[in-house]
Formats: C-alpha cells, structure tokens, sequence
C-alpha cells in the first residue's frame, strides 16, 4: 500500500535535484513549475529549506545567467529564493510592467505582442468589437476601434451571455495618490462609462485609499481619505449614471462581507504565490503584501450585498489597464475555489508619458503627465516640449515625415482626436512626407498645435463637469445605504433584475423570489403584503410629490387639489416640478394619457388617471391627447384587429363620459390614427433603442413575438408634440405631462433616455398609486379577474355584493372583538376605497378614527362603501348612456384644436 508514496518520493527528489529552466520559457514560468515541484515534496513530508530552493533554483539558471549565478554564489555567504528570483527577473526583462511600475529599457517603447504571451490574455481582434456593436447597436468606442483597449480575458464569455439575455457588472478603480486626475487616469472611467451606458450595466468604482497609504511613506490616513474624496469628483464628472454606479474607498466601505472575502482570498494564496506574481522583496512590509486581495474582492459580487443580493454567480467585467493584469490573474486563480465567476477583463494600452514611450504618465512626474486641472497655457507648453518623432529640419520633415512610432503628440490625438477622418489626414501627410504622397507635409508644430486645442477642449470640459460636482453628489454616489439598490435603479430595474435571474437547464429565465412585481403587465406584492410604494421611487428614481408641489398647484391655478392629491393617491413625478416653473413663468404644455381596451368596460382603476387628467385639464386650461393603444392589446390578447377596434371604441365612450372638454380634448386609437408625423417619431425612438435595450426594460423573450417587441416606441411617441402636428404646429419644445399609474413608468424612462437624442424635451411624469383589488393591497384591480374589480357597468345589486363578498376587511373576527380593538385600517380595503372616492375629508377622517378605534362595526364601512360607489357608476352610467357614436367621432377627429389653451 505504500509503494506508490515512495515512488513519488524518489521521482520527486530526483525531479528537485535535476531541475533545470526551460530556456523557451520566462523565469515566472519556470519559477511555478519549481514551486509546484516544492509543495508536492511538502505535501508527502520532504521540506528543503529556503537556502536549499534559493541555490537549487540558481543552478537551474540557463547560460545567459552565467554572471548572475556567479555574482550571487560567490558573494554571499547564504541566499534566500526571493533574492534569486529577483535578480533574475531585474537581468530578464526588457521592460517592467507591473501594477507599480511600467518602463521600457533604453527609451524603446513597451512590447504589448510579448505582454500578451508573458501575461496569457488575448488578443482583442475584430470580431469581438465587431460584436459590440450589433448587440449594443452603438459605434464602438474610438479606444476600441484604434486597439487603446488591446487585450482580454474572458470577454467574449460575457458577450455570450449578455446575448443570451444575462446581465453583469463593470468594476473599476483609482488609485488616489494626486490631487487631481491626469489624462491617463481619465482613460479607464471614459471607456468603463462607455460601456455602461451601451449595456446599461452597474458599475462600481474602488477607490484604494488604503494602497496609496501603504506604499507612500510620507502619506497619512486622513490624507488618502481626503485625495479619494477628490478623485471621486474627478470620476463623477465623467458623466456616471448615479442611479447605476456606486463609488467606494477602502477606509470608507465596511462591509463585512467584503472583508470576508478579502480574508478568503488571502487564505488561497501563498507568500510564494503573492511574491512569483507581484515581485514583492523581503523588504516590503506586510501591508503591500496582504493589499491584493483587497483589490480582487470587488470582482466578487458577494462583496456587495446592498447592490447583489443572492446573485453571488453574476459575473464581473474589470476594464483596466495592463499593468493591473497581476491582481486579476490572481483573483481568477482563487475564484472557482471560492465557488465564485472568474472576472473577465477588457485591459488597454498605457498612456505614455509626454517624454516618450517608454513609460505612463506618472503623478509623481508632473512634466510628464496632462492634469485636468492644467491651464490652456500649462497644456500648451506642455505639448510644445512632448516628444516628437519629427525630422530634425523642415526640410527633412517636409521630404520624409515624422517617426509616427515613437510620436507622442500623435500617439495622443490617436487617444482623444476624435473624427477618423482627419486623424488619418494627419497621419499621412505629417508620416508620409512629401517624397511618399507628391503633396507638402505637416510640420512637427502644425500637430501640438492641434494637439493642443483638442486637449484644452477635453480639460475645459472636464473642469466645468467636476465644478457642478458639489459634496452631497459625492455623498450620493458613495452611499452605501441598503435602500440605495442600484440594481434596482432609475432605468434599470427591469433591465438588471430580470436579466440578472439565473438561466434553468432549458434555457429559460427563471426569476429570483421577489417581494413584489411591478412592471406594465403585472402588478403583486406577495404573500399578502402590500404594494411598498417607497421601494418603488427608490427604485425607478423618481420622486416624491411632497406638500410643497400640491401647494404649488393650488397657488397656480387657484384651485382646491383634488383628492387624489391631497390624500396621495397621485405621489411620485418625474420633472413635474420644472412644468410648474414653466407655467408660472407663462409657459404652457399638453397633457398625455391613455388606455389599453382589454375588456367592454372599464373598473374603478381604470377611471382614476381619466377622473385625475379631467382635474389637470380644467385646473390649468391645457390641451389633452388620449391614446387608445389597441394595437397592443390586440398583440398581447387572444384577440382580433376588429374586436380589439371595437373595445377601443366602447373605452372612448366611458372617457368621453368622464366630462372632458371637447374643444381640448383630442382621443385616438392607434390602429386608425398612426402615420405621417407619428409614425416618423416611431421609427426615430425605434432606432434609439436597441434589442437588448428593449429585453432589458420590459423583460421581452425570445419567444414573444416581434410586436411586442415593436410596440414601447407607439406609447412613447404622443409624449412628442410634432407627433400632433394638427395640434402642435411649430411647437415643438412643447413640455408634455403625462398622469400615468406608476407601472407605466417603464415606457416613459425609456421615452425620457431617448427624447435629448431626437432634440424633443423629455415629458415629465405625476404618478399614481394602484386601485387596489378587492381581494387586497397586494395588487390592482384586474380586467381579467371581474371579482377583483368594481365596473362601472356593474348593478347596484352587483356592487353590493361585491363589497360584502369580496372587500377584503381589516375589522375584527367578532363584534365584541371590533368593539375592542378596532379594525386594522392600513388592510382594510373598504377604507381604502373610500379614501379614494369619498370627498368630503371630515367624514373620511370621523370613520377613519370611529372604525379604527371600535366604534364603527365592518358592514358600516361596507355601507357606506355601496352608497359612494353605487353613487359613482350611476353618475357614470347616465353620462355613458348620452354619449353618442358622432360624439364619440367628433372626440377622434383629427382637427386642430384653436381654442385649446384658452
């Protein structure tokens, strides 16, 4: 039984005193394959000893070496393995390119073909970007197209699963050892930015304050901190989505979680490990040696919880430059052992330093390096002394052109110039020369010249962003607050939760457990909750409709508010604030709402945005457009273009019934009035947002039909006033209001991304609660569940019986109990209604107390209920009954409307 251990023991020892280098291979290479070779013996008891490593791993040395293994064993008495190793990296290598320092010896330039083989990554060729741009449907970013970002691990992995509809994250980071950011650091924030928006994914930003503690001698605690918070300005003001991306410092973010994983990581990799990737010495303190994992842990979304919960498999997408390549081949060796997704990375190219290429731009070399805080004059004296590759005379450079290979002022342009177009015409006639191309060339100082003024252009730009940054936007960015989801945020919450879900063993998206479902086809909370209204404006990213707008509101138009507003029925807007500034300063703006025709009549719920625009039309004398969206319940539904024609008519008369004015008033269907002008701005938002863009906000599949998928640009387009151009001629900056309940929020976020795009102002949002079900408030009512619903065709016998049967009630299981302890009014249906329907607020608020204290019994309630509602359906039924089909016409003509602001 013990043979085969001996065995192993004798190959082993004899494999160890044998050891010799492959000469084909770089001294890292050969140094894992000897320390592989050491811990086998360790792991059957055979333990050489340092010194024994250092020397063995010394003779081992290929001839090139030959002075190396001399000067070493002839000139000390003991030698440890981390001095050989070092020695022979510093003879080895050309160039350095660590995530401390990057150099080329003897002024060449860095040899990114060789980092590639030394670093095992690949090769970013032209399919992968080829790639991007038909899933993002945008151009490739110029740090795509001219190879900036060069290099990649496991990209392609992701672009196969966000083809398959799954989502990841962007992480990135910053050292903070500047006051400001130079035009290198500015490279990885303007890409990962890029990528943000064209996959609309959450980005996290470390800020290492705890790095640049640790390797600068002269640097305090409360000096790094303080750097961070100033680099954070500098990276808000590239442009970030707050709403998608969280910014933290090390010393800032305590996270348990984060540290446990900084702790696990830690446990995977050894000194040997730490010291064959990173170069660390025997000097180097601790601190330097335990920092990796602190940069590898945010690959993990596990670290935050806040953002991630329960996705511990999303994967990761690290945009960096190359020299950072050692943390992440470090983490992607530890992740599969930590049941964790590899990180993948998109690395780039460096930005060289203004004396050449033989290096980055370094913030300990000011000279070499462009400040976003630098004047025009520093920039253009900068330039003037960047390293040039032109001819040492006019006449030469005239004749031959310029050394493009080693030019820094055009290396820069291929950076930040642009237009293709002209970075090519510089690059002929100031590379070519007049000899190659018959035609003059460009002289060294044409080049900085331009060189310049597109530097300047970027400096100024980036310097009015970051003075807007104010302190509150960094607290914002770098809150960490569990209600601050980013996942969940404006834009974002069907386009990450749902594709974020894990993929079954059929392929099929199988959604996490959720609280509550809101989106435009559906409406719960579960297990008998109720609808939590805060989660939702913490999640779409709108806002509160606070006292001071209904104040407002009733200032402007010296009107009562109506009762959906005071009693908060109507509680969330997007930019309604900024139609009242408008309309105080006389501005004025239309209003936009609509109905999909599912069923023969409309309920209760479907009356309130109708009961609420009627207010807002009256109250401020604008025009108002109602869209009929027949076309999508015929898509949606089992149902034909007639029948779906003919709802979509009988909706019109309950509209019409609910008293709008016909002189503002404009009502169409979409099957009958889209075309011309209308259609156009379809197309035009149809171009604006891509496939991905479309699953990702509405959750499409690959088994919906391409209606739907056609669909979301039809609602959005009455938001745009040239879509009326026989109401709205020449009005084209006309603002639209739309009141909408707040599951249709998704259109209009969608139409709001797009709207700067197409130069159309984005519509602004007041957003409603759901009428809830009869059954309860973990939901709306429903047209396809007729006992959830009061309808307005329904009999006063109906509605009774409905109110007692299904009415869902907070009161007490007995009499003697209510009596007591009162009913429980926050689930009590029939006071929910009531809060909805019942004007008069003196006796809302005596049953409020009466009811809740137990001196009101439930089928009080419930009576007084039947009387309110019967009330409304009879008033609604009467003016139904007048309504006429050439009323109903007269609403749907397409006519202009001259008297509709008046």
């Amino acid at each position: 039984m013990d043979a085969l251990p001996d065995l192993d023991r004798i190959y082993l020892k004899k494999s160890f005193a044998s050891f010799k280098m492959e000469e084909d291979k770089s001294i890292k290479e050969n140094l894992d394959v000897f320390l592989k070779l050491v811990d086998d013996l360790a792991s059957l008891d055979i333990n050489y000893s340092d010194e024994d490593q250092a020397v063995q791993f010394l003779s081992s040395l290929p001839k090139q070496f030959d002075s190396l293994v001399h000067t070493l064993s002839n000139g000390k008495e003991t030698l440890t393995l981390l001095e050989v190793t070092s020695s022979a990296y510093a003879m080895e290598v050309e160039q350095i390119v660590t995530p401390f320092e990057v150099s080329a010896e003897k002024g060449g330039k860095i040899d990114y073909d060789k980092l590639i083989v030394k670093f095992g990554c690949k090769k970013l060729d032209e399919s992968l970007i080829d790639r991007i741009h038909r899933l993002t449907g945008r151009k490739p970013h110029v740090f795509l197209s001219r190879g900036v970002f060069f290099a990649h691990r496991d990209f392609n992995l992701i672009l196969d699963a966000y083809e398959r509809g799954e989502k990841f994250y962007l992480y990135t980071g910053r050292g903070p050892s500047s006051e400001a950011l130079h035009l290198g650091h500015l490279i990885p924030f303007m890409f990962t930015k890029y990528l943000q928006e064209a996959f609309k994914v959450p980005v996290v930003i470390q800020l290492t304050d705890d790095e640049k503690f640790l390797w600068n001698k002269e640097m305090t605690v409360e000096e790094s901190e303080r750097l961070a918070r100033e680099n954070a300005k500098d990276i808000i003001a590239c442009g970030f989505d707050i709403t998608k991306t969280f910014i933290f410092s090390d010393f800032g973010y305590a996270s348990c979680a984060f540290k446990k994983n900084i702790a696990k990581i830690s446990k995977c990799v050894t000194h040997n490990k730490a010291v064959s990737i990173f170069g660390f010495k025997g000097e180097d303190h601790i601190g330097k040696i335990g920092f990796p994992p602190v940069q590898a842990a945010p690959s993990f979304p596990s670290s935050f919880p806040h953002l991630f919960p329960g996705m511990d498999k999303l994967r990761c997408l690290i945009p960096c430059a190359i020299d950072q390549d050692p943390y992440f081949r470090m983490t992607r060796d530890v992740s599969e052992r930590l049941d964790y997704s590899k990180p993948a990375l998109i690395e780039s190219s460096f930005f060289p330093s203004l004396e050449g290429q033989n290096g980055k731009m370094s913030a300990s070399k000011p000279n070499s390096a462009i400040y976003v805080t630098d004047t025009p004059k520093v920039i253009k004296n900068k330039i003037n002394n960047a390293f040039s590759g032109g001819r040492k005379t006019k006449e030469l450079q005239n004749d031959l052109g310029a050394d493009l290979e080693v030019d820094i002022p055009f290396k820069y342009l291929n950076f930040f110039l642009e237009d293709d177009s002209e970075l090519e015409h510089i690059k002929k006639v100031y590379g070519d020369g007049k000899l190659k191309t018959g035609v003059d060339g460009m002289e060294t100082g044409a080049v900085k010249k331009r060189l310049a003024e597109v530097l300047i252009e970027i400096v100024e730009r980036h310097r009015r962003a970051r003075a807007a940054v104010t302190e509150e936007m960094v607290d914002a960015f770098m809150s960490s607050q569990i209600r601050r989801r980013l996942i969940t945020g404006a834009r974002f919450l069907f386009s990450f939760l749902r594709c974020a879900m894990e993929v079954d063993k059929n392929g099929e998206i199988a959604p996490e457990s959720s609280e509550q479902v809101v989106n435009p086809w559906e409406v719960s909370a579960k297990d008998g909750g109720k609808i939590d209204y805060d989660k939702l404006i913490d999640q779409f990213g709108c806002q509160r409709l606070d006292e001071s707008l209904i104040d407002r509101v009733q200032r402007l138009t010296s009107r009562q508010p109506h009762v959906f507003l005071r009693r908060g029925v109507f509680f969330a807007h997007r930019d309604f604030n900024e139609i009242l500034d408008a309309y105080e300063k006389g501005d004025k703006f239309y209003l936009y709402t609509g109905r999909g025709p599912s069923s023969e009549a409309l309920h209760l719920g479907h009356l309130i945005p109708f009961m609420f625009t009627k207010y807002l039309q009256e109250a401020f004398k604008v025009p108002l457009v109602i869209q009929l969206t027949d076309d999508e319940k015929c898509i949606w539904k089992n149902l034909t273009v007639e029948e779906s024609q003919r709802l979509a008519r009988e909706n019109a008369k309950d509209i019409i019934a609910c008293g709008f004015d016909i002189t503002k008033t404009f009502i169409f269907s979409d099957f009958d009035y889209v075309g011309g002008s209308f259609y156009k701005n379809m197309v035009k938002v149809a171009k604006c947002v891509t496939l991905n863009k479309a699953t990702g906000i509405f959750g499409f599949s690959g088994e919906d039909n391409i209606g739907k998928l056609s669909f979301p640009p039809v609602q959005a387009v009455p938001s745009f006033p040239s879509s009326f151009p026989h109401l709205f001629p020449g009005k084209d900056n006309l603002r639209c209001l739309i009141p909408c309940a707040i599951d249709q929020d998704p259109y209009f976020r969608m139409t709001r991304d797009v709207a700067p795009r197409l130069g159309y102002s984005k519509p602004a949002l007041i957003e409603s609660t759901f009428f809830p079900a009869l059954q309860g408030e973990n939901g709306k009512m429903s047209a396809s569940d007729p006992n959830s619903a009061i309808y307005v065709t329904d009999t006063a016998k109906e509605i009774k019986t409905k109110i007692n049967s299904y009415a869902f009630s907070g009161g007490q299981n007995s009499i003697d109990n209510q009596r007591a302890l009162g009913a429980n009014l926050e689930v009590d249906i029939s006071v929910k209604y009531l809060s909805f329907f019942l004007e008069d607020d003196t006796e809302l608020e005596h049953i409020k107390k009466e009811y809740g204290k137990g001196g009101m019994l439930t089928r009080d309630v419930k009576n007084r209920l039947t009387e309110v509602l019967t009330e409304i359906v009879e008033r609604h039924r009467r003016a139904r009954a007048a309504v006429t089909e050439e009323m109903v016409d007269a609403f749907m003509a397409v006519r202009p409307l001259p008297n509709m602001f008046e």
